[in-house]
């Protein structure tokens, strides 16, 4: 006999509700550990998107310092992040439109925009549905989910290194050697980019540094108790060719006229033209003629060491014979000879700085290219500030050289840029105490400092970088 239920008999029955219970748990169970797996997944991707991000915004800096032009660092940071990220595995995240942008980055506000001057790159890589590269998703397709969109965005910045100013220091592309006893004052900055070595001894005050790209190199050095109070930390800065550099100012200070907003506009914005007496005396100007400010004026080596002193305003250019090292070969600065405030001096003679010697707030190039030291000089001699110290921006005076250096401590005593395209060689201080302010030296060959010296930061707010080569860095920053 069969059993007939009814419908209320149906309405009861509990059979399959196992079945139902398990599937719903199933449910559940797998978007809870699809919120897992997969957003662990997707978290995975972004963390690959981000760090592809980050090589392609450095590679497209490398290119920017590079000096290559906006296609071509762009075209730089999509090549780093394919690399990294194969198209064929996971799709094009970078594109060809939007995805790199040039930028400008302001130090003092920290903030990123599209206009100013572009030192900047910032990418943005993508999986996107819309790109048909999106994550996808295994347990919540379950539930509806299918994929992610996942991306991330980087910005390096090509910029001057925030830590260390472009007149207080020693900087060099090779190594860099001070003897022991010297002194580092606040805000003084070392840096080579190959080693610096300091025997123990050294002293430092706070916030100076001690940088190279390989901490390695400074041996045991960089420790307090051999170089008490370093704070030492391993950069790398990208500096122009020296070489280069040097010669371009030099060409640029040659050229006629002023040409305002140029580096010879900048350095002569200030500078007026002095007393003529001295050039008409000696027949290098004819009587009445005013030359304009930073016009080139022609002496010859005679006409050089014939005049006490240079008058201000004007650029001077001395010839010496290209081979030999004769009398003829070299300007000898001294008390009586070539004294020399707010001018410059281009000439592919030697020079020697002799006892007695001022230069003050202005630019002396030499192109010699010599085996030996092209530069040197007495002990009493001023170059820079009249009053150690006081660090005037206007009274800050250059000397580049593509030879060597080969001077006496005192006479780099106070506010005086270095540029050399060799050696730079530094003797011992005669007494212990000298002190050298605002002293900054660029380098392509080994820095040799002997003992003895104190070196200060001027400290200053206003400085005067018109011919500073400074050093940047490549850095990552914050996007938002």
């Amino acid at each position: 006999m069969n059993r007939i239920v009814g419908k209320s008999g149906f309405a009861v029955d509990e059979s399959g509700g196992g079945t139902i219970f398990a599937l719903f748990l199933f449910m559940i169970m797998a978007i809870i550990l699809g919120v897992m797996v997969d957003s662990t997944n997707a978290w995975r991707n972004s963390t690959m998107l981000a760090s592809a991000a980050d090589m392609g915004s450095h590679a497209g800096a490398v290119a920017l310092a590079n000096g290559a032009s906006e296609a071509e660092v762009a075209a730089a940071a999509r090549a780093q992040v394919r690399r990294n990220l194969n198209v064929s595995v996971f799709g094009d995240t970078v594109g060809e439109i939007g995805d790199v942008a040039l930028m400008h980055y302001d130090r003092d506000s920290g903030r990123l925009s599209l206009s100013g001057e572009k030192n900047a790159v910032a990418v943005t890589a993508s999986r996107l549905a819309e790109r048909r590269n999106p994550v996808g998703t295994f347990l919540l397709s379950f539930a509806g989910v299918f994929s992610w969109d996942v991306n991330a965005v980087s910005a390096a910045i090509y910029d001057y290194a925030s830590e260390c100013r472009g007149t207080d220091g020693i900087y060099g592309e090779s190594r860099i050697r001070a003897s022991s006893s010297n002194h580092f004052g606040r805000g003084y900055c070392v840096h080579s980019n190959d080693s610096v070595w300091l025997p123990q001894g050294n002293s430092f005050d706070a916030e100076s540094l001690v940088s190279m790209p390989d901490l390695a190199n400074c041996g045991n050095k960089c420790t307090h108790d051999a170089n008490p109070g370093i704070t030492a930390t391993e950069l790398n800065m990208i500096f122009p060719d020296f070489g280069e550099y040097i010669q371009n100012i030099h060409d640029a200070f040659e050229a006629s006229g002023l040409f305002d907003g140029t580096v010879k506009g900048d350095f002569f914005a200030t500078r007026q033209v002095g007393e003529l007496n001295g050039l008409v005396e000696a027949e290098v100007l004819p009587e009445g003629y005013i030359p304009m400010r930073g016009e080139v004026v022609p002496l010859t080596h005679d006409e050089f060491h014939a005049l006490e002193e240079l008058p201000s305003g004007l650029v001077y250019s001395v010839s010496c014979p290209a081979s030999g090292n004769s009398a003829k070969t070299k300007l000898a600065f001294s008390g009586t000879v070539a004294k020399v405030t707010d001018a410059a001096i281009l000439t592919n003679c030697s020079l020697d700085f002799a006892d007695g010697a001022v230069v003050r707030g202005s630019l002396v190039i030499t192109t010699r290219d010599s085996a030996s030291a092209t530069v040197t000089g007495g002990e009493s001699v001023e170059i820079g500030d009249g009053m150690p110290g006081q660090c005037s921006p206007e009274d800050r005076t250059t000397i580049m050289s593509i030879s060597g250096v080969s001077v006496p401590a005192k006479m780099v005593a106070s506010n005086v840029t270095m540029v050399v395209d060799d050696t730079v060689d530094i003797a011992s201080s005669s007494a212990v105490g000298d002190t050298s302010y605002g002293l900054t030296i660029y380098a392509t060959e080994p820095v040799d400092i002997a003992s003895q010296h104190r070196f200060e930061s001027c400290g200053a707010d206003e400085v005067d970088e018109i011919l500073v080569p400074r050093g940047k860095v490549i850095r990552h920053v914050a996007t938002n």
